[in-house]
């Protein structure tokens, strides 16, 4: 149930696409659309609508009707970032034209197959299903024991072993047929694909279960047998016989019930303090409830003599939008993109690590550098930072001691990002040696699940090298007009976005 609620789709794999650099989603949703037409591959998933309702969207051809959209005009305020789903793996081609144009594909099979094994294996959920199992071998020894002086008459008469044979073969044909008839059940009355991972997932479930069920009867038949096949007919009958064997047994199932309830305490407990964590690591995401996402559109031009993009006409819708915001009342977070990008080739790597060693650039430390307004640094628990934030530099570095040495990589990196040709200088920002393994929380929305709990929420890091960045100096610096894209992806308060009459993308955290 819980796999069909997350991956609706009647798909095997899961493909991530994200980048570490700007792109346009027009561009990868039409490499997507006709890679999915031109390898006939349909490709699905979710995306959030004005409304905040959850959507589902196929590329290619959605044979099942499993999507409600299918035309690329529905997704045209959504982000390309996240998780899609096919039924059989992108093919090698698409993958590159998408490799090509600096998207990170990461292409794997569900483990539809290792679903039942979580039941056995992981969690309180594990304890409590042999704890359940113990309980059922100890009544169905109990309900073989009932017919004890019948199975010892049958000894005297001979044909044991076939009809112990025929019971077991019962056994199994009845939990078969039940198994099929459950799996049956799930998939009319849930409406779901016979080729969906959540159907997959059950049959997998109830196949091990019936394999693990008929080892344990099997092996529950064979000690009856043994106890039978060495039993006194004549004491069984007077009711004066004391079976070691069988007290053996019984003494087994009582200590294995022991073993299962402190197990199943021990896991209760264990469970009880991994929830209280996640709460504890849900905490700050509370903290952007005022906060808003906004889409805008900039009004790039290309330039039809270079093919080259001129980017002035975002610097003034930009700067427009960003004069309705107080420092406090927008977050801006992110990672510096003065690094080599994971997912590119090895001559392509090797290419950019050059260029940034020429910039005087060490790509180790710059994907460490976490760059923030100041509001952003408030909520990210460094309030006692925040005092150190100096008002007239440009610039405030947080550097960790393990990181001092590499001081001018990071001078470096925050000038090429933000005030290169601006006549501002490195030696103009401030900076701070901080102590190791101080905590951040990223405030990375994009890159959060939000649907499901996963690793993803749990956005604190350690030993990240935080950059204040002055919005007063970047904003009226002659540097990069990146830096109004950069801000224009962070969160805003909803009183500046009534000012800059732009409708907001809302966000339930």
């Amino acid at each position: 149930m819980e796999s069909a609620q997350d991956i609706p789709f009647p798909v095997r794999y899961t493909t991530r696409i994200s980048t570490d650099t700007s792109l346009n989603s027009s561009a990868v949703y039409k490499v997507l659309k006709d890679g999915s037409d031109k390898f006939d591959v349909t490709l699905y998933r979710t995306f959030i609508d004005e409304n905040g309702e959850e959507r589902k969207f196929s590329f290619g051809t959605d044979a099942d009707h499993v999507a409600e959209f299918h035309e690329l005009t529905a997704l045209k305020d959504t982000s390309y970032k996240g998780m899609y789903y096919s039924a059989s793996k992108l093919p090698g081609e698409l993958i590159d034209k998408l490799q090509q144009i600096g998207v990170q594909v990461t292409s794997t099979e569900l483990p539809w197959y290792i679903i039942g094994s979580q039941m056995w294996a992981n969690g309180i959920l594990a304890v409590v299903t042999w704890s359940m199992v113990l309980t059922f071998l100890v009544s169905y020894f109990a309900s073989l024991n009932l017919y004890r002086k019948h199975w010892l008459v049958g000894r005297m008469l001979g044909g044991v072993k076939k009809t112990l044979a025929k019971s077991v073969a019962s056994d199994l044909f009845i939990m078969a047929v039940v198994s099929i008839v459950l799996w049956g059940v799930y998939v009319l009355f849930n409406q779901v694909a016979l080729s969906s991972l959540s159907s997959y997932a059950l049959l997998a479930t109830l196949g091990l279960n019936l394999v693990i069920l008929m080892s344990f009867v099997v092996l529950i038949n064979v000690v009856f047998f043994i106890i039978i096949k060495h039993d006194n007919l004549a004491k069984a009958l007077k009711k004066t016989d004391s079976n070691m064997k069988q007290n053996l047994v019984w003494m087994a199932g009582i200590l294995a019930s022991l073993a299962a309830l402190t197990l199943l305490m021990n896991q209760t407990v264990l469970n009880q303090k991994n929830l209280q964590q996640q709460l504890d690591s849900l905490k700050p995401w509370q903290k952007l409830s005022a906060y808003k996402a906004v889409n805008v559109t900039l009004p790039s031009i290309e330039d039809s003599n270079n093919g080259e993009i001129d980017a002035r006409a975002d610097t003034k819708v930009a700067r427009r939008f960003m004069d309705h915001f107080k420092d406090d009342e927008y977050i801006f977070s992110q990672d510096s993109t003065a690094k080599v990008p994971n997912m590119v080739s090895q001559e392509q790597a090797q290419f950019m690590t050059s260029q940034l060693k020429r910039d005087g650039i060490d790509s180790d430390v710059s994907k460490r550098i976490r760059y923030m307004n100041l509001n952003a640094l408030k909520l990210s628990g460094h309030r006692n930072l925040a005092g150190k934030v100096a008002n007239k530099k440009p610039a405030t570095v947080f550097l960790p001691e393990k990181f001092k040495d590499h001081k001018k990589s990071v001078l470096n990196a925050i000038y090429l990002e933000y005030y290169q040709n601006s006549g501002i200088k490195k030696s103009d920002f401030e900076v701070h040696i901080v102590k190791n393994n101080e905590k951040t929380f990223l405030f990375d929305y994009r890159g959060a699940e939000l649907y499901v709990y996963d690793h993803s929420r749990l956005q604190t890091d350690t030993n990240r090298i935080l950059v204040v960045i002055n919005m007063a100096y970047a904003f009226n610096s002659l540097g990069k007009d990146a830096t109004y894209s950069n801000v224009l992806n962070g969160l805003f308060k909803q009183p500046g976005l009534k000012k800059s009459l732009l409708i907001p993308q809302s966000m339930d955290r």
